[in-house]
């Protein structure tokens, strides 16, 4: 059983009712192995199972693919020095209303930046809503929406950031395969507290962990990395290189294999 999400799972089996929580519990004893995303995941299971068949297997993820000349051109800057990225569903739970609100802090106290934000809207509500908070904050001039972007225009898109920012808040959350890219494009990542975020982070080294639906932590935090060049680079390199150490296609599937190997070994 290779579970891709987060601590949900846990809310699903007790929100069923009692047949179902006994269809259940037959079926997972009977799992040899369960592969979860983060440390932080392995009680979701413990109830089933012994600790030893529990493996924790982060995500992997390809090289981005090198921009052309024409997927560069996906989201033009808008004439300022600094600019922030966030790529997700755009939706209240991905926390793109919390990074609206942090813009809006920001800006405040630096001018010169900007917020491209990509990806396809939740609901059409979703979108007038944050239409209308964009024009609340006075915020037209700093952020745009540039739609979904995938393959050589996500890799082209990420590229244009200094910073990466991703301030989720989603219930259902594992580990983000766009933080991966992020770090892979060598930007610092800026995260909320959720899911195995700060197991992917290296807090202080990599980017930043933020206390969830906290606008204010998100604001300090960019503005320590626009304020402070040799931090950002240095930060973006070190998240480059964790993303070569860990996050790999190549190390995902040596995770898997070696999570593969032990279950045989033992029997199971």
């Amino acid at each position: 059983v290779h579970l891709h999400g987060g601590m949900a799972f846990a809310e699903l089996f007790q929100q069923g009712g009692a047949l179902w929580r006994r269809v259940m519990t037959v079926i997972l004893r009977r799992v040899a192995r369960f592969l979860v995303l983060g440390e932080v995941h392995r009680p979701i299971f413990a109830r089933w199972v012994s600790p030893h068949s529990i493996s924790v297997v982060p995500n992997g993820i390809e090289e981005l693919p090198v921009p052309t000349a024409e997927s560069s051109s996906i989201a033009p800057h808008k004439r300022k020095q600094f600019r922030i990225v966030y790529l997700s569903t755009l939706s209240q739970g991905k926390g793109l209303f919390i990074l609206l609100e942090a813009m809006r802090l920001i800006v405040h106290q630096f001018p010169d930046v900007e917020c491209a934000i990509a990806g396809p809207w939740w609901r059409a509500t979703t979108q007038i809503e944050a239409e209308e908070m964009v024009a609340t904050l006075d915020l037209a001039e700093t952020v745009s929406f540039v739609g979904s972007v995938t393959g050589d225009k996500k890799a082209a898109f990420l590229r244009t950031g200094d910073l990466f920012v991703f301030p989720s808040m989603y219930r259902l959350e594992g580990q983000p395969l766009v933080i991966l890219e992020a770090m892979c494009a060598g930007l610092p990542v800026i995260a909320s507290d959720i899911g195995s975020l700060s197991e992917t982070i290296d807090d202080g080294i990599t980017g930043f962990i933020v206390p969830q639906n906290n606008p204010e932590a998100v604001c300090d935090r960019v503005l320590q990395l626009l304020r402070d060049p040799t931090l950002r680079q240095s930060m973006g390199k070190a998240a480059r290189a964790r993303y070569e150490q860990h996050y790999t296609s190549r190390a995902f599937a040596d995770r898997i294999e070696e999570a593969l190997l032990n279950t045989l070994e033992r029997g199971q």
